[in-house]
């Protein structure tokens, strides 16, 4: 037998696990949830970026997102061993979701607001930059509060 030909037939080994249906639908089902969840984390940091223009507020974000990750794996681990999965699975897959149409539904109303400028004012009313964009005011302390 060639090398080719045992080349061929370990590349065809290798999707031989998606013949059978459910697993199949298993591992689609996966891609899609990975790749919305990547495109979330890039739309995230985007949306945050835009707000407040400064890649430390970026960097506090990652953080906010990954400890939080780190510490919870080690319990969720334990549950995923300890629940049926299938629903843990169907029911963390529509937690996701609802955070993410939430944020979706506030991002296009344009109610996200910066917690960058004043705590009582960015609680009143969405933040936005003020026209002079590059002039000196336009950090975030001089963002101004405005009704949309």
């Amino acid at each position: 037998m060639s090398d080719q030909t045992a080349r061929l037939r370990a590349s065809v080994s290798v999707f031989s696990a998606l013949r059978h249906p459910q697993y199949r639908r298993f591992w689609i089902g996966n891609l899609a949830s990975v790749s919305g969840q990547q495109a979330m984390w890039v739309v995230h940091g985007w949306l945050i970026y835009e707000l407040t223009e400064s890649p430390i507020y970026l960097g506090y974000a990652g953080l906010a997102g990954a400890a939080p990750a780190i510490v919870l794996n080690l319990f969720g681990g334990v549950l995923a061993d300890r629940l049926d999965q299938r629903r843990l699975i169907v029911w963390l897959q529509f937690a996701s979701g609802a955070i993410v149409l939430a944020l979706a539904t506030l991002t296009i109303l344009d109610q996200c607001r910066s917690g960058t400028s004043s705590p009582s004012r960015s609680s009143s009313a969405p933040c936005k930059r003020s026209a002079a964009r590059h002039d000196s005011r336009s950090s975030p302390t001089f963002w101004t509060a405005e009704i949309s």
